[in-house]
């Protein structure tokens, strides 16, 4: 009766109780040795692939494409080289060329109002005021620096622009040899009851002009990091400057558009209400 718990356990008990802990200590010791397995195999896989390798490294097919690969990558260099060097003259072949796009287009009214109004992207970045300074816009120009992996300049030209005092606004864009893009930019000179709103007009209970497009010459001078890019001065270089005029012709075609849909669906109206009365449709 002075025994322990342990020595009033059933015999038989016992025996499951180390059956269950040298099962436990087995599974345990297959599963290590299950590890170690798979550690070799990886292990040979890996010999075997980097065998494969050295092989394939060796193989003198395997030079040949390596040479061969490097006379592509050099005329691919040169190729750039020539490409740019054809760019760099064609710059100045098309000076003058712009220059008489854009004496044209100063006889056609409000045409870059019509015309960055149409860009997809540009349209969104307009309020009625930028779209109303843009009605006095009467030339935009781009042009390169002398070397053109050097950057580019942006200007906008105005005649009587009740908005602010200046005939012209310019940005320039410097890639410099960090590879960070310095920008230069003209102020406009706002006019009084032009200037655009700010923090205090709340505080005042005024409400002033808001512009966004036109935010884009706030600031001086700035400086965008390395594989930066100005949105929209890339917009306007690439996209709408080589060709103004799909911009510009956009807005008749979206016009003559509505006005066919206009007429078929007057014409199916027309249809459907002689057929209605057992009648024929007019002729046309």
């Amino acid at each position: 009766m002075d025994g322990s718990d342990s020595d009033k356990r059933p015999r038989g008990e016992e025996l499951g109780a180390e059956d269950e802990v040298s099962a436990k200590r087995f599974r345990e010791a297959d599963h290590h040795e299950q590890d170690d397995i798979e550690a070799i195999d990886l292990a040979d896989d890996q010999e075997v692939e980097e065998e494969e390798e050295d092989q394939q490294l060796d193989d003198p097919l395997f030079d040949a494409l390596v040479s061969v690969q490097s006379e592509l990558e050099q005329l691919n260099e040169e190729a750039a080289e020539q490409a740019l060097a054809l760019e760099q003259h064609f710059v100045g072949k098309k000076r003058p060329v712009f220059a008489r796009r854009n004496q044209v287009i100063k006889g056609l009214v409000k045409f870059w109002q019509i015309c960055l109004s149409q860009h997809p992207a540009l349209k969104d970045a307009l309020t009625s005021h930028d779209y109303a300074i843009l009605g006095y816009c009467t030339e935009v120009d781009v042009e390169d620096h002398s070397d053109v992996t050097r950057g580019f300049k942006i200007t906008f030209r105005f005649e009587n622009c009740p908005h602010f005092n200046n005939t012209e606004l310019v940005k320039e864009f410097s890639y410099m040899d960090n590879e960070t893009m310095q920008i230069q930019s003209s102020l406009p000179l706002w006019n009084p009851g032009f200037e655009p709103a700010d923090e205090n007009d709340t505080l005042r209970g005024t409400v002033s002009p808001e512009y966004l497009f036109f935010n884009w010459f706030k600031t001086v001078s700035e400086e965008l990091p390395a594989g930066e890019h100005d949105e929209i001065a890339n917009i306007i270089k690439d996209e709408i400057w080589p060709n103004p005029l799909k911009f510009y012709t956009a807005q008749y075609t979206e016009e003559m558009t509505m006005e066919v849909r206009a007429v078929s669906a007057a014409a199916c109206r027309s249809k459907r209400c002689c057929r209605s009365q057992g009648g024929q449709a007019p002729l046309p």
